[in-house]
């Protein structure tokens, strides 16, 4: 079963508001000890699953490691999807395997966000996401482990020339993964292995 977002949840709130403004929402998912296997892939899943509101659903094409096919998406796709970018995972210790996420989210911001998508995005910590892209998103959400994870809302200050957050409180989600999203997290990672053996694209999509 994919993760349920009570209707008083922050983060289900904020979601709701930003279909009613025909606005995009943008979610970064990381680390807070900068481990993998804390369940950030299908934290991602779930909540993409959760905020998409088209007929199909999160499928496949929504999901990638790809910053480039993330950028396609972000167009292609109908209005009211859901875009997971799991580039992130590539290499917990390479910076150069985070150029594609802040590449792909400088193109999305320079399209203007009015697409009506609701992006999620993972990686190994967020201050590997460069400052100004990490301020674009709205929430932050820090898995602290299997299962369990702390929201913040994040906003910016101009005049400090950082950001503000908001603690909004802990997230939890099953690590099961029924049907659709069994093999879109499959195909994930099925592509992460091929990257490893050299056989797939790299961190620049």
């Amino acid at each position: 079963m994919s993760i349920t977002l009570p209707d008083d949840c922050p983060l289900a709130k904020l979601h709701r508001k930003r279909v009613a403004q025909n606005r995009d929402l943008t979610v970064l998912i990381a680390d807070w000890n900068l481990e993998r296997g804390s369940g950030k892939t299908t934290l991602a899943l779930q909540l993409a699953d959760a905020f998409d509101r088209t007929d199909d659903g999160l499928t496949n094409a929504k999901a990638t490691l790809s910053a480039q096919e993330l950028t396609d998406a972000y167009t292609s796709e109908p209005a009211g999807s859901a875009l997971v970018l799991d580039e992130g995972q590539a290499d917990a210790s390479n910076r150069r395997a985070m150029s594609g996420v802040n590449e792909a989210l400088r193109k999305i911001v320079g399209m203007g966000r009015v697409e009506q998508k609701y992006l999620v995005l993972t990686a190994p910590g967020v201050n590997q996401v460069d400052k100004d892209i990490r301020n674009m998103c709205d929430v932050w959400i820090f898995a602290r482990e299997l299962g369990e994870a702390q929201m913040f809302r994040v906003k910016y200050n101009p005049l400090g020339d950082h950001e503000l957050t908001h603690d909004w409180g802990t997230i939890t989600w099953s690590g099961d993964l029924p049907g659709q999203l069994g093999d879109t997290y499959d195909e994930l990672t099925a592509e992460k292995r091929r990257r490893l053996r050299g056989e797939g694209g790299d961190g620049e999509g």
